[in-house]
């Protein structure tokens, strides 16, 4: 049974619509524009590693020629991340105009989804297990571009919904050490993440191609965005994950009696 999401918070209405005006106007960004999402903590130890998002997103605003707005909504742990994200951004796609709002202001949570056009997370982290914001996305209408790992391949279909990069990690055994090191106290465990976080990665290439297909067709922006709106519906709202439950109460009960 997977977690839920209330789709209709995210449906199409005179709110949304009034809302995608007033951020995006307020973010500078026009109507032939393209706007990226990421939503999330913005943290390279625990979450997602940003250089493959800036440097794919780099690669599609030069191969497209389009104007493309980076909205990085989220949260820091502290200012010296947030000073690597900021610089990070101005280095490695600096033809793209990268902003940040903070994803804890719930109006900016409720309603940055609808100023987008395309949504990404190329999460590489060991923490990462289900994935809420692709399934909010979808619900929102937004085609992804995220990684195949861990729950996110369960969630989103490659060519359906978005598009799945591929991400690697180092093979079997070889995080040990880390494993031992955090096990007999020699690191926290916000150490143990950050030292497994420089064996995995997201392939940039494939994340260049991705945005850049999507960046220059929005009608296939739209048909992923139908298709994930739809998946959203039929798997991941409220009223058919509480549905499930339901039945396995019924089940659970039947066996105790």
């Amino acid at each position: 049974i997977p977690l839920g999401v209330e789709c209709d918070a995210f449906a199409p209405s005179r709110e949304a619509a009034k809302a995608r005006n007033v951020l995006r106007k307020r973010l500078g960004i026009a109507e032939k524009d393209v706007a990226v999402l990421f939503m999330g903590r913005l943290s390279f130890h625990a979450k997602a590693h940003p250089l493959p998002m800036y440097l794919g997103l780099a690669e599609a605003a030069k191969r497209t020629g389009r104007r493309i707005h980076l909205i990085q909504a989220g949260w820091f742990a502290n200012d010296s991340i947030k000073k690597n994200f900021v610089e990070g951004a101005r280095a490695f796609c600096p033809g793209v105009n990268a902003v940040f709002l903070d994803g804890r202001d719930p109006v900016i949570r409720a309603n940055v989804w609808f100023a987008a056009d395309i949504f990404t997370s190329l999460s590489d982290n060991i923490q990462e297990t289900f994935g809420l914001t692709p399934v909010e996305a979808m619900a929102a209408g937004l085609p992804v571009v995220i990684t195949d790992w861990n729950g996110y391949r369960d969630n989103v279909r490659d060519g359906v919904e978005g598009i799945l990069v591929p991400s690697f990690m180092a093979p079997p055994g070889a995080g040990e050490i880390f494993a031992y090191r955090q096990e007999f106290g020699l690191d926290d465990y916000d150490r143990y993440i950050g030292n497994a976080s420089q064996s995995s990665g997201a392939d940039v290439r494939a994340a260049g191609d991705a945005f850049t297909a999507l960046v220059g067709d929005a009608e296939l922006r739209a048909r992923m965005g139908q298709a994930g709106r739809a998946r959203a519906r039929e798997i991941y709202d409220w009223r058919v994950v509480v549905a499930a439950y339901e039945a396995l109460w019924d089940e659970l009960s039947q066996r105790r009696r």
